[in-house]
């Protein structure tokens, strides 16, 4: 997990199990983080998506899908250059609606 300059937590999902890149933005959505960027490449694509909707259907009901991007990363692999499927999902909870 790193942090951009913006204040946004960014979780890399790669081979651990789901839930710990679950608890990883349960951990920065208490702290405050008002966005979170979840991302994954490669096989870990369906992984990412897994979070997020672990996360949309068991812990935050108020939890908002702000952007998806698609994409290809290119890895130099020894002395060739391989492309490689990229998912970021920019995700955060909605604000409280004052009841009139």
């Amino acid at each position: 997990m790193s942090s951009r300059a913006t204040g946004t937590d960014v979780i890399i999902v790669g081979r651990k199990p789901v839930l710990r890149y679950v608890l990883a933005t349960i951990t920065s959505l208490n702290r405050g983080n008002e966005e979170i960027v979840v991302r994954g490449r490669g096989k870990s694509v369906s992984k990412c998506v897994d979070v997020v909707m672990t996360l949309k259907r068991s812990f935050f009901r108020d939890l908002e899908v702000k952007e998806v991007t698609l994409g290809t990363d290119e890895v130099k692999i020894g002395d060739r250059t391989v492309n490689v499927s990229c998912i970021e999902v920019r995700i955060g909870r909605l604000r409280n609606v004052k009841a009139r």
